[in-house]
């Protein structure tokens, strides 16, 4: 019954996207980042339903009056740019057959990142788009939270398998990212119910983050709630909202979890952190003796590349930046660490557009949450292997979509003000 209802929702969702192209996009972005098919347990489970939405997305927008040219060319020269360089440095990966899989995920997201910047053009838009992200990964907090409280703390949250969100740190970075957005939308919302809906989601969410056990979760958590806490103007009343939510939560946690937190003071002995260590000198050392190219999507996951360095069992990156350092060479990281730059230019600029005007209040607040959102990220990526996360990529492309509104005037005539001016100058035309 579930898989049918699953079914049914889809396929009316692919109809109307015949019409709406928009509606298609969103739907390909919730497949891609939260894999819903996998909660069903049935034939829905095994039908490529991304494929299937990426093709009625792509052929109604191509067929439609939507608008064919991105935003931001510049930002998406950035990205195609990338993608270029990552489909020319698979040509010279450790083993191409193996690496090409990994790309083909990797142009799928970036293309999915480039349709939503393009189609994404005003308030409706993006409002429907940031409940989508939220209510895809919120999905797995709240459900992680509950987890949590049911088994104290015990057992470790992961996301669905064969996912992005498969591993616990992967999770627990994707969770920390949205927070800012279950913010954004409460903040916006004139609905008591869905704003008390939002913050027992958050708090819900802040549990399941420490429930993965990450570190590199925990780190940008800290970091989030602090650059949150300086960018607000009510520090008291947040402040005390954080004693009142993480007090009982830590002290609601058992007493691995404080072990596993209190190894990050740790690290020169930990097992795990110099493991790391390992692997990005690994990482280093290939991107250096192979310059500009580097080892190949998921490289550092080939044991006989490990073998020509270090001695021993592979391990993942876990960091972003050593990733793509590795996997894509220099000439990759430099223009990965471009990407982002922009991406947190293009919101800086929003937010100073926008600051001091009542009228783009809203992207305002989206601007400041999806920068926050982008920094807990770029904190905690340097601990996780995540490169090609799709929210990064989404924060970019949009990142240019909102600048761009921002820098549209939103002011409508002011029919008294209108008024008040014409007879200012009637007046002074008549004279005393």
């Amino acid at each position: 019954m579930r898989d049918v209802a699953f079914a049914a929702f889809v396929l009316a969702g692919l109809i109307t996207t015949l019409r709406f192209p928009f509606v298609g996009m969103l739907l390909w972005v919730w497949f891609s980042i939260m894999n819903p098919h996998q909660e069903t347990f049935g034939f829905a489970n095994a039908v490529p339903w991304n494929l299937i939405i990426a093709i009625v997305t792509i052929s109604s927008w191509l067929i439609s009056s939507e608008p064919k040219s991105p935003t931001s060319k510049f930002t998406t020269a950035m990205v195609v740019v990338l993608l270029a360089w990552t489909t020319l440095n698979t040509f010279f990966a450790v083993d191409p057959t193996w690496s090409w899989h990994y790309w083909n995920r990797a142009w799928k997201t970036l293309a999915m990142c480039i349709l939503a910047g393009t189609l994404t053009t005003n308030k409706v838009r993006f409002q429907s788009l940031m409940w989508v992200v939220v209510l895809a990964i919120g999905y797995y907090g709240v459900k992680g939270g509950i987890f949590t409280f049911v088994t104290g703390g015990t057992n470790r949250v992961f996301g669905p398998p064969d996912s992005m969100l498969r591993d616990n740190n992967m999770l627990g970075l994707a969770l920390v990212m949205t927070l800012p957005l279950f913010n954004y939308l409460r903040v916006t919302s004139d609905s008591k119910f869905i704003r008390s809906g939002l913050t027992a989601s958050t708090v819900l969410t802040v549990a399941a983050i420490l429930g993965t056990y990450s570190r590199a979760a925990y780190i940008s958590l800290g970091v989030l709630a602090i650059a949150f806490w300086l960018r607000t103007k009510n520090r008291i009343a947040y402040a005390v909202f954080g004693v009142i939510v993480f007090v009982p939560l830590l002290a609601y946690m058992p007493s691995s979890f404080y072990e596993r937190a209190e190894s990050i003071l740790h690290y020169n002995s930990d097992a795990s952190f110099l493991e790391r260590i390992d692997s990005w000198r690994v990482a280093y050392l290939y991107a250096m003796d192979h310059a500009p190219f580097g080892m190949g999507f998921y490289g550092m996951n080939l044991q006989r590349v490990w073998d020509i360095y270090h001695a021993g069992e592979m391990h993942a990156a876990h960091s972003i930046y050593f990733q793509i350092l590795g996997e894509q060479g220099l000439v990759g990281l430099v223009l990965y660490l471009a990407i982002i730059c922009l991406g947190l230019f293009n919101l800086a600029s929003v937010i100073s557009k926008t600051r001091n005007e009542a009228s783009k209040d809203w992207l305002y607040h989206l601007g400041s949450m999806m920068q926050l959102s982008l920094i807990a990220f770029c904190v905690g990526g340097a601990a996780a292997p995540m490169d090609f996360f799709d929210l990064l990529f989404l924060w970019v492309l949009l990142s240019a979509a909102l600048s761009k509104l921002a820098s549209q005037s939103s002011r409508l005539p002011n029919f008294a003000e209108t008024l008040r001016r014409d007879a200012q100058e009637i007046a002074a035309q008549i004279g005393p």
